[in-house]
Order: structure tokens, then sequence, then C-alpha cells
């Protein structure tokens, strides 16, 4: 039997009623008080996750830029104290290993890896350092709680007594903060598309900064959400999910990540097989679809066009905001054309849809109401 893992917050989460499932090796939080509504909360108010799930490797010493220019597709050279960097950690193939965040300090790197991933990112950068780099795994030292939503900022701002740098703090940026005598390190970041912030702290302390959060809420409509709504959330925006949409036999052009991949870098992991795919006919590319009726496309639902399998689901939802049935779906570059329409099989039944420009809402996540 595999013993399941529990974050500092677990206990909070069943005071509050949550559905708990395995995740990732965690017991964590599936729903609280239903998937619709706490899809609106986040997208008109303001909602609070718990991800502690997620890993946080500390990479330090003289030749850490130099490694983590070599082991990740982003430019770390450009990478500023005080930023943070989307990337990617490729195999030899080409293939995505992880998607991760890359935050830069003074004195060290902290990559933030995937919960599934945490331990084959921490061996992959051991098999693949050199000259003097210190790798170390604090997954299990620090709690990640996100705020996000229409309201994150007023709520952060009551929660710090308006501390005045949170409206300079710039999308992709940190900085640290104090609340309520607790020092975190805060983020811009989000996996929802809406404005909001990411807060990692201490896990002795996380219970107390939740509570704070729960009980300054209550006047901005907080919510506690959980995992199922946050994928949700993730798919209305058409943000990679590992294991879902990447893996490590897709690579980043496939997954259209191409943006997060400098291929003017002298080199990188993966960078020769990706630049052989780049310069051939893709066969395959990612895209978003509508489908017309009730039916929800399921992960590896095949697509059709004329009774052809020209593809397959990575992931599928109901979108409470377009109130219509969303997918992600790899299809052939050559039916990947938009407002096409195909065919995708549910519960062996074929329903019509369209393929559409995605993010299929737009991304609120980019400025603050004072910017």
């Amino acid at each position: 039997m595999i013993l399941m893992k529990k974050t500092a917050l677990y206990n909070s989460h069943i005071k509050l009623g949550a559905k708990i499932l395995p995740f990732s090796g965690y017991e964590m939080p599936i729903q609280f008080s239903g998937i619709l509504n706490e899809c609106n909360a986040v997208r008109k108010n303001v909602g609070i996750f718990d991800l502690s799930h997620m890993g946080e490797i500390v990479i330090k010493g003289k030749d850490a830029s130099k490694f983590l220019q070599q082991i990740t597709t982003n430019n770390v050279d450009a990478l500023k104290v005080g930023k943070i960097q989307y990337t990617l950690i490729c195999n030899y193939n080409g293939g995505i290993k992880d998607d991760c965040l890359l935050y830069k300090f003074s004195d060290l790197y902290i990559l933030v890896v995937n919960a599934t991933n945490i331990e084959k990112i921490f061996d992959w950068l051991n098999k693949n350092s050199f000259g003097e780099v210190i790798i170390e795994n604090k997954s299990n030292f620090y709690s990640l709680i996100a705020i996000q939503g229409p309201k994150s900022l007023d709520l952060m701002f009551d929660v710090t007594n308006k501390n005045k740098k949170l409206k300079k703090l710039k999308y992709y940026s940190f900085m640290n903060l104090n609340i309520e005598n607790v020092d975190v390190f805060c983020s811009r970041t989000g996996y929802t598309g809406e404005k909001g912030f990411e807060i990692y702290v201490q896990n002795k302390y996380a219970k107390k900064i939740w509570d704070i959060f729960l009980t300054r809420g209550k006047s901005f409509n907080l919510e506690p959400i959980g995992l199922a709504a946050r994928d949700t959330l993730r798919i209305e925006m058409k943000y990679c999910l590992y294991g879902s949409e990447i893996n490590e036999h897709i690579n980043p052009i496939q997954a259209g990540l191409k943006f997060v991949v400098d291929l003017k870098k002298n080199d990188f992991i993966g960078k020769n097989e990706i630049l052989k795919f780049y310069d051939n006919n893709q066969k395959k590319v990612l895209r978003g679809i509508v489908v017309n009726g009730n039916a929800i496309p399921r992960k590896n639902a095949l697509i059709f066009k004329n009774n052809e399998k020209i593809g397959y689901v990575t992931s599928g939802t109901y979108s409470p905001v377009l109130k219509k049935s969303i997918g992600i779906i790899y299809i052939m570059e050559k039916y990947s054309l938009l407002n096409k329409d195909i065919d995708v099989e549910i519960r062996n039944k074929k329903f019509s849809a369209k393929i559409i420009k995605a993010p299929f809402l737009k991304s609120n996540c980019v400025t603050l109401n004072y910017e």
C-alpha cells in the first residue's frame, strides 16, 4: 500500500468539509462547495487554493546560472533578481520532462516543479549537474497558497495592511512580505487566467496564513477552491497540464510552447531534437474545441473527420462562463484550421465540435487595477 502524504493544511480542509482524493501522492481537496460555485468565485470574486503538493528545488553555487542555462529551455541569462521565468526541462529527445517556474533570488534560484515530477526532476538535475552547483529538494519545507480572482489585490492589501509595494509588483515578479509577523515570499503568478498571487510559506506557519486569509476574506466573498475547479479554470485558458497536454513524448513546439524555448542559446538539453522537429512538417498540433451539445469530451477521446481518426482529447470540461463543453486536443496539422468542424467520440457516440481560437476566455492576469 502506498502511503499518501498530507499537506500542512489537510486538517483545515477536513474542517471545511472538502472532498479529499489522492492526487500526485497527496491527499488533496478536490472540491469544497462544488466546481461551478468555486469557478464562479474565482472569475467574479476571489478564491484560495492549497497547492502545497508542488515541489521546490533550490539551486545555488558559482555555476548555478550556467547549469540552469543548460538544463532549461528558456534564457536564464535574461532573468533578473526578483523575476520569474516560465520554462521547460526536456529530455535528450526533446520531450518535456516538466514545465516549471524559475525564481531568481540574489544568491540562489528556486525551481518550482509539478508534484508528480519532484523526484524525477531532482534526480535529473543531479545526473546532469556540473561545476560548483548545490541542488537541494526543499519540497517538504514549503507550503504554497494561491489567492486568485478580481478581488485578489484588495484582499492582499487588507491582509498586509495596505503594503504599497504590492501595487508595483508586476506579473511574473515576486517580493518578500510579512503577514502578521510571518515572513513569506509572494509572486504575481497563477494558473487561472485571473489576477492573483502565490504565497510560499514555511509549513509550520501555513495554517496561520490560511486562517488569516479565510477570516479577512469573508468581506471579499473568498471561497476555498479545490483541484477540480482549478482544472476547469486552467482548461478555459488552454494552459498545459503535465500528463495531459505535455509529457516526455511531446516536444515544446507541438505543445504551443515555443515562446519559452530560446533556440538562440548556444545549447541546452534537447535542443538538437527540437530543431529537427521545428524544421520538419509538424504531425500534430494543440488546439481548442467547443462541442455542440452537453456531452463533455474526456481525456483520450478520439477526434474524427469524415470517419478518419485525426486526433485525440487531452483535457475536457464544462465551462461555467461559456456554458458550453470545451476541450483541448492534439490534431493532425492539416485538419487544424480554425472554425473547421470535426467530430469527437464521447461514450461511443460522435458529437460535432468546432476548432476555435484559444484561450477560450480573455486573460485578466497580466495587469492589476492599479497598473
